[in-house]
């Protein structure tokens, strides 16, 4: 770690080395999706002696300076990051950034950092060559089965416009549990204009008699698919939209050959969401999403906002919950 070097541009044959080894996260290709949905700036760490490698994916939230380490999840162990290095790490990073989380999956052999955390629960499928629909409860096999029997149409995603349906299906949902838009339209557009592209990353979208009934998005890194997002039409939710596009997900994954289908994370206090993901055969481990502070000041009032911001955005939402995301 103490070689580490960084970058604001990709060392000579990264583009190349992600494509051979499926590594989709750290590619130009994933961080250019980021940098159209987001306006984030991508910087490349690289250790010479040992090959390895990481991106800080660098978000601006107002005058705060946020970095992702592996946006949208790491696997620590390939760079052998622990407790004595991490502030070579800290030291290293060549530009200003106030705080860096450090989303690290609960599937790996990670040393545990003293940092602060905040714990999720993430679920994966561990044994996905092995997973069969038999292994599944009665009532999840009757409902795919109903699922694959309705009029329901799976295609991939191919057009512009498919960005903007999966971008008003994900709105409605939040809209509708009263959250906070976290997306943009122009993310989902360039995963819509990349998944045309890399085979890596698949957009599924479900069609009941010619009208859209959802979406899902799934990308395969190293040897794990993950699904990274999906939303329903919610007044056709009675046609196993969910179970249908899920389904089809699981079996691409495993025509892949990936060992693992991850689920991502879910807040501790989504017991329903949670237990859903493990009636299809998912393993549930507590996730650990470390923060390394930089910058103690900064990163002190980046969290005061936030905290402010959420309690606000609450507020607004229990007193005019159809304009909540206006706020």
């Amino acid at each position: 770690m103490n070689q580490l070097h960084f970058t604001l541009t990709p060392p000579k044959n990264w583009h190349q080395d992600c494509a051979t080894q499926s590594n989709l996260f750290q590619s130009q290709d994933w961080q250019m999706v980021l940098h159209q949905g987001f306006k984030t700036q991508a910087i490349y760490g690289w250790n010479p002696s040992n090959q390895t490698k990481m991106v800080i994916t660098l978000f601006k939230a107002g005058p705060f300076k946020i970095g992702y380490l592996e946006f949208p999840v790491t696997d620590i162990a390939e760079f052998s990051l622990n407790n004595d290095n991490i502030t070579a790490l800290k030291q290293s990073i060549p530009i200003p950034i106030d705080i860096l989380y450090l989303p690290i999956s609960a599937f790996t052999n990670a040393t545990a950092l003293d940092l602060n955390y905040v714990i999720t629960s993430e679920t994966a499928i561990t044994d996905l060559p092995n997973w069969q629909l038999s292994q599944l409860p009665k009532k999840l096999r009757r409902d795919i089965k109903k699922a694959n029997n309705s009029n329901l149409e799976v295609i991939d995603a191919s057009t512009p416009d498919h960005g903007n349906i999966c971008y008003q299906l994900y709105q409605q949902t939040i809209q509708r549990h009263n959250g906070n838009l976290r997306y943009t339209l122009d993310y989902f557009q360039a995963i819509m204009q990349l998944s045309q592209t890399q085979p890596k990353l698949r957009c599924l979208l479900a069609y009941l008699n010619g009208e859209i009934a959802g979406f899902l998005i799934v990308a395969l890194h190293y040897q794990t698919a993950y699904y990274l997002h999906g939303a329903i039409n919610f007044e056709l939710k009675r046609y196993g939209i969910s179970d249908k596009l899920l389904y089809e997900a699981i079996l691409w994954a495993q025509s892949q050959q990936m060992k693992h289908f991850n689920f991502m994370a879910s807040p501790p206090s989504q017991t329903s969401l949670i237990r859903y993901k493990e009636k299809w055969g998912g393993m549930t481990k507590t996730q650990k999403n470390y923060e390394l502070n930089i910058r103690p000041l900064h990163s002190q009032g980046f969290k005061i906002s936030k905290r402010l911001y959420y309690y606000f955005s609450k507020y607004f939402r229990e007193i005019l919950p159809l304009n909540a995301d206006a706020f």
